[in-house]
């Protein structure tokens, strides 16, 4: 098994050799203004038809996340932040008692701590500065491929354990380390040894104003016994190193994106033992900026697995997913599929007068490997997304929204999208989903 001494000093190695640096990370307790009292109340309204199988009725429903958090200033070099958040299905609360028109009262299950931390703060310098925060926060790094906040989430992500920031004038350098998640309390971790957790160094350094280079690395440990997977990819015991690059800059009108992520250590799967990690996630973006909009071209692929007598997993192990943001919005990608995706796509941006800005995506997805198993792979099929965003009340986004999902012949072979068999034994039809979600804060 690759040891955790060993993970460790690989993830040193790469992060120290190959050192670029960034802004402060977004949503994070280093992004700066940090507002002292604020709030939000978003309700999304939404028609979904994303399962593709015929049979699959259509649901209708209205999600709410409101939230209220604080930042207080306790002395020159510390500060603590508590935000809370209820997040709910509308009208989806058990009745409690006999009194159905009450049936919220004593009900707290939709409330929770997203963030919760006390945070200490060295300034020398004119402005430099270590900032170190512990406790429950959120965190999101680079263009957020690897790890972000999940934002358009009812829940979003919050992470539990201490984080650090460095900046020396551009130079700007975050490391952490997160427990993710115990299956069911601290005496369980004890006695059973069952944990997984989260470490990471991440640096930027903007070369100039148009030109920024970044590097990462993290380790992405789980002991789990003999327990139920907690994984997606059905493996216990997981030591994981993700090695990430990237380079983003613009050069008059013209733009550009590459960031490419390789994973490596080992894993153990129930029924295949222990497996060498070898995988990858490549992004591509070039584009045109200009005041009539934006236009940008794309190619993103994770790595896919062809073979089961290899002894590796190639699969690229989207552990801290993404979401809708990289790989359309219809959910069909959050979990990477055994024989990856490729998804050659075309994301515009056309401001409509000076309130309103229309957004379209096209996607176009197929199976990043072949396989040796027999299996005729074929394209999943292709997405057209669009959003209306309106600005004209202060402090209030409005969003109009709608995907479309055209099945191809390979759509049975996402995960959990469909119960197609491969023989075609059940009809796919379009997948879609029309929402409505205005977003309040103060």
């Amino acid at each position: 098994m690759y040891t955790k001494k060993e993970a460790l000093a690989s993830l040193t190695l790469c992060v120290l050799s190959g050192y670029s640096w960034s802004a402060a990370p977004a949503e994070s307790p280093f992004s700066q203004p940090q507002p002292a009292f604020y709030g939000q109340v978003r309700p999304r309204m939404e028609l979904n038809h994303k399962m593709l199988a015929d049979t699959s009725p259509s649901s209708a429903y209205t999600l709410l996340r409101s939230r209220v958090g604080f930042m207080a200033v306790t002395s020159e070099y510390s500060e603590v932040k508590i935000e809370l958040q209820d997040s709910r299905v509308l009208g989806g609360e058990p009745v409690t008692g006999f009194n159905q028109s009450s049936t919220s009262i004593g009900n707290g299950k939709g409330v929770d701590l997203t963030q919760g931390y006390g945070a200490l703060e060295y300034l020398f310098g004119e402005s430099n500065s270590i900032k170190t925060a512990v406790g429950r926060m959120k965190m999101s790094l680079g263009a957020g491929r690897f790890l972000s906040t999940l934002e358009w989430s009812p829940t979003a992500r919050q992470f539990d354990g201490l984080a650090s920031n460095m900046r020396i004038d551009k130079f700007n350098l975050t490391g952490f380390g997160f427990q993710v998640r115990d299956t069911t309390n601290y005496a369980n971790i004890l006695a059973n040894d069952v944990y997984t957790q989260l470490w990471g160094l991440y640096a930027s350094l903007p070369l100039n104003d148009s030109f920024t280079v970044e590097a990462g690395a993290f380790y992405d440990l789980g002991r789990q016994a003999n327990l139920v997977p907690l994984t997606p990819d059905t493996t216990a015991n997981h030591d994981i190193v993700t090695l990430d690059g990237r380079a983003v800059g613009k050069f008059g009108p013209v733009t550009f994106e590459q960031e490419f992520l390789y994973q490596l250590g080992e894993a153990n799967a129930y029924k295949k033992g222990n497996l060498t990690v070898a995988a990858w996630y490549n992004a591509s973006r070039i584009g045109l900026a200009i005041p009539q909009g934006k236009l940008n071209l794309g190619l993103d692929a994770m790595s896919g697995d062809g073979s089961v007598t290899d002894g590796e997993i190639n699969q690229y192990r989207a552990q801290y997913w993404f979401g809708h943001h990289y790989f359309g919005w219809m959910d069909y990608f959050l979990n990477n599929p055994k024989f990856g995706v490729v998804d050659s796509r075309v994301d515009l941006e056309i401001p409509v007068g000076e309130f309103v800005t229309a957004k379209a995506q096209y996607h176009s997805f197929t199976p990043q490997i072949g396989t040796n198993l027999g299996v005729s792979l074929k394209p999943y099929g292709q997405e057209i997304d669009a959003e209306i965003h309106v600005t004209k009340i202060p402090k209030t986004l409005l969003v109009l929204g709608a995907g479309l999902f055209l099945p191809g012949e390979g759509a049975y072979l996402l995960p959990g999208s469909i119960t197609q068999v491969a023989s075609g034994s059940v009809k796919t039809g379009p997948g879609y989903f029309l929402y409505f979600q205005p977003t309040f804060n103060f």
